[in-house]
């Protein structure tokens, strides 16, 4: 059978399906892409409504909408453009607006989306097409346009009844109208027949010219002569974005791969459901990111204590994994849809972990290292843009085929952030963002140990920052860049910001905007711009209508600061302060006296903060904060107070302090939340189960220990002399234990036992949690000394006793006095409210040296220069099968 068809003089390839079938091959070129639905910001209906999608078409589109002006090809003013179009546009739009399931769409083989007999026109005729299809000009777009168009800035999509859809983002309109796409429509299908609770996906088909000439491939396996031209612009888009992929990855457990069955390419899903209020989920801050997979490459053997630790990569957390997992435990809960708030990757560009090849751990050290090679073509091929925004849109594309329902997804400050950063970055001497080393799972000696010489890097600095001013830039590097979001706008969604329209609920998602600021030390990044006067302008549209009301974000209204316990009463102001960490700066008393206190109710979910908690907040400003999983219970006293609920973060391990445990330098496991109104209103906390996602007790006492109080005191704390000598704190002893003497001031023989003292920090629990401390000392070739002490503790006061013979060979024999101390617990905390998350059965390693006293004795304490920075030199000489480097190295 001859594989082509001659139309027109124009040959056209054809399919096996094409050749076997009688179906119309169309000719007519009248481009035109889909904005919404979107692929992240779906089309959620009753089965009785209109389906309805916005479009952007091309002159050719427009020409078919008002007939009057193919006579000259000219178009008449904007304001002569009848509000309906006929049955020209119509009929073209019948033809060439598909719909398909999901099921149809997750087995697709092909780069384009291809017409099956399946997939007919929605009327017979143009006729019928006219009576069903409602087509009505919206307005023209676009910088040059030859009729008085409007700008791209402030393009607002509503519905027939003026309800605001969402706002349009403008460099992706701009985009699009940079290729042609000037004229926007929207488009109502009545009596489409549609199945109730079923995915299905749109799609607007052209000829694909290319495949048309008369060299195409004579070929069965040629593809069909149709195409979604929206795909090929994503294509022009992702490539001007400079980021190389073309498909999603296929991803098996610490390995991904191109995925070549699954091209990056538009989904316009459409959900139909008759429920008259939406079961959610919620996820935020899931921070997927590639380093993880080079992180737990099983050839990186990196140890603290070599061949006596447990390996860091066994031990270091992917997000990934977490978030996941959480999606399973979601959709077992039979949730209607999936909201994410922001935060969703890493960094716009990241490590390509196939790019690399990781031998060992000096792999890692070399490859992370980017000052190396920042200047270099080097960067590009391993750190490419839009690695972590691919590794999203495959967990999504895969959400979409597994379980077929709508997931939406708004922006953070994460997901502008442009280069990554080391994983204990620093400005100076001063820690930039700490708890980098506990989302990881990690104490931050293990994370610089394993991440290398390059651990402290900040690539974008925007300013020269003084001593007076650096504690101002805690966090915020200069690193976001509202371009490295182009990426999300073109694939995932156009909207920043949308409203879903329900019969009893309206559901707002609120993107983070073009900004991020820091306003103190210690402050998270705060959303500069938000909210603007366009995300007022869409709660104020949603309130006119007596539903119930849910605000979804990534900056937070209230969110304490991590030193202050949920339980305690805080203030919100105006202006951002401690108890509204990570929050937004404009319009604040706007929508306070606006939403805040109005006589609605709404429901404010975030993220932001990695911190989880459900906040009453009074008409005085007063807040108190209860923990998700009571927040059932404490919803029934808040009346109509609006509800304010923080998901902890769902990738990395999140933070928490409910009552003042820890100073604040607590840990939890990731989170989802799901709300469902079926029965009331219900908050349930699901929570990671992998083997990584309890946090370390090791991690908080390490924290506790570095940026906390300290964890141990010895006799003499408070000399300001042996404080002024502590490289690490000119505030505080960071580990410290004396060893009694006797009378005489020396040991009164040498087979009497060293006795050392010291006491547990105020802050910490009461009860016995240490079962075991064990000591390290070098003696070379590759080998320990090992010695462990007897462990006597009276409240909390611990005393550590030694064999006088042991201690010296393990302490003072160490060459070049590399010792090191390893902490085990036991599970005595584990009934203690604050501490039953925690994994107990991982031991705490520090570095430490022992002093000579002026007085007689010793005195134990963390390491002075590598108490907290690993010696790379020391791991390279040393070790350097599993630490090799081509570069010097610190001493």
């Amino acid at each position: 059978m001859n594989n082509r068809a001659v139309v027109k003089n124009r040959s056209v390839s054809l399919t096996p399906q094409q050749r076997k079938n009688k179906v119309p091959i169309c000719l007519e070129q009248a481009p035109g892409i889909i904005i919404h639905p979107s692929f992240c910001c779906p089309q959620i209906m009753k089965q009785s409504d209109p389906l309805t999608s916005y479009l952007l078409g091309t002159k050719v589109l427009m020409l078919d909408y008002f007939p009057k002006a193919l006579k000259n090809s000219a178009l008449p003013p904007l304001d002569q453009i009848p509000e309906k179009g006929g049955e020209w546009i119509c009929g073209r739009i019948n033809r060439m607006l598909h719909v398909r399931s999901w099921e149809q769409v997750k087995h697709q083989p092909k780069n384009y989306k291809q017409i099956t007999q399946q997939e007919k026109p929605w009327f017979p005729t143009n006729k019928e097409a006219g009576k069903n299809i409602i087509c009505t000009f919206l307005t023209q777009i676009g910088e040059d346009t030859e009729n008085g168009d409007t700008t791209t800035d402030k393009v607002i999509l509503k519905d027939s009844n003026e309800n605001i859809i969402g706002k349009l983002r403008t460099s992706t309109i701009q985009f699009y109208a940079e290729n042609g796409y000037k004229y926007l429509f929207r488009v109502e299908i009545r009596n489409h027949n549609l199945e109730s609770n079923k995915l299905y996906d749109l799609c607007w088909i052209i000829l694909d010219e290319q495949a048309c000439w008369e060299n195409s491939p004579d070929s069965d396996n040629h593809i069909n002569p149709l195409l979604d031209i929206q795909d090929t612009l994503i294509r022009k888009a992702v490539s001007e974005y400079r980021a190389p992929q073309k498909n999603a990855y296929k991803i098996n457990q610490n390995q991904i791969s191109v995925d070549e069955s699954n091209p990056i390419q538009s989904y316009h899903p459409v959900y139909i459901t008759d429920k008259k209020t939406l079961k959610i989920g919620h996820l935020t801050d899931i921070h997927i990111s590639s380093r993880h997979f080079v992180f737990k490459n099983n050839k990186n053997k990196a140890q603290l204590i070599m061949n006596n630790s447990q390996n860091i990569a066994d031990m270091v957390h992917s997000s990934h994994q977490s978030t996941e997992e959480l999606i399973q435990q979601i959709q077992q809960q039979n949730i209607d849809i999936l909201m994410i708030t922001g935060d969703f990757q890493d960094y716009s560009r990241n490590i390509d972990p196939n790019s690399v090849d990781i031998k060992n751990t000096g792999s890692i050290w070399t490859e992370l290292n980017l000052n190396r090679i920042r200047d270099s073509e080097r960067i590009n091929k391993t750190h490419p843009y839009g690695i972590d925004d691919t590794l999203v849109f495959s967990l999504i594309k895969k959400f979409y085929d597994d379980y077929q329902k709508p997931i939406y997804l708004v922006t953070g400050n994460h997901d502008s952030y442009e280069y990554p950063y080391g994983i204990s970055p620093r400005l100076g001497t001063l820690r930039a963002n700490e708890g980098i080393p506990g989302d990881h799972n990690l104490t931050i000696s293990e994370a610089i140990l394993m991440f290398g010489p390059g651990y402290k890097d900040i690539l974008k600095e925007t300013k020269a920052i003084t001593p007076e001013q650096v504690g101002n830039f805690r966090t915020w590097f200069g690193d976001f860049t509202p371009w490295c979001s182009d990426w999300f706008y073109h694939v995932f969604t156009p909207l920043s910001d949308f409203v879903i329209h329900r019969d009893k609920q309206t559901l707002i998602g609120l993107g983070w905007g073009d900004e991020e600021g820091l306003l103190e030390p210690d402050f998270f990044p705060v959303a500069e711009y938000a909210l603007t006067n366009l995300q007022m302008k869409l709660i104020a549209n949603a309130q006119k209508h007596n539903k119930q009301c849910l605000i979804f974000m990534h900056p937070t209204i209230v969110s304490y600061q991590g030193d202050y316990p949920l339980s305690k009463q805080g203030k919100i102001e105006s202006k951002p302060n401690t108890y509204s960490l990570g929050t937004f700066k404009k319009l604040r008393p706007e929508f306070f006296k606006n939403y805040l206190f109005s006589n609605k109710k709404y429901y404010i979910l975030s993220g932001h903060s990695h911190r989880s908690g459900l906040y009453e907040i009074n008409t005085d400003m007063t807040t108190k904060g209860y923990s998700l999983e009571s927040a059932t219970g404490q919803l029934k006293k808040f009346g109509d107070k609006t509800r304010i609920i923080v998901t902890g973060s769902s990738g990395p391990i999140p933070v928490q302090n409910l009552n003042g445990e820890m100073q604040g330098y607590g840990w939890d496991i990731p989170t989802a939340t799901i709300i469902d109104f079926s029965n009331g209103e219900t908050i349930k906390v699901l929570k990671a189960n992998n083997e990584t996602a309890k946090p370390r007790f090791a991690v908080a006492m390490d924290y506790y220990d570095l940026i906390g109080n300290g964890v141990f005191h010895g006799k003499d704390t408070t000399s300001a002399s042996y404080l002024s000598t502590d490289k690490l704190s000119q505030e505080q002893t960071l580990y410290d234990f004396d060893l009694d003497l006797d009378k005489k001031g020396f040991i009164s023989s040498k087979d009497d036992p060293y006795t050392f003292t010291a006491k547990l920090d105020d802050g910490l629990p009461d009860v016995r949690f240490i079962e075991k401390i064990t000591f390290y000392g070098y003696k070379g070739d590759k080998q320990f000394f090992k010695v462990s002490s007897e462990i006597t503790a009276i409240d909390k006061t611990i005393q550590l006793i030694f064999n006088p013979f042991e201690f010296n060979n393990c302490m003072l024999k160490a060459i070049e006095q590399v010792i090191f101390l390893s902490i085990k617990f036991n599970n005595n905390l584990l009934n203690i409210p604050g501490f039953k998350q925690y994994n107990f059965d991982s031991s705490w390693e520090i570095r430490i040296q022992v002093d000579k006293r002026i007085n007689g004795g010793y005195r134990i304490r963390r390491h002075a220069t590598h108490g907290e920075i690993p010696n790379f030199r020391w791991y390279n000489e040393e070790f350097p099968n599993e630490y090799p480097y081509d570069k010097d190295l610190p001493k």
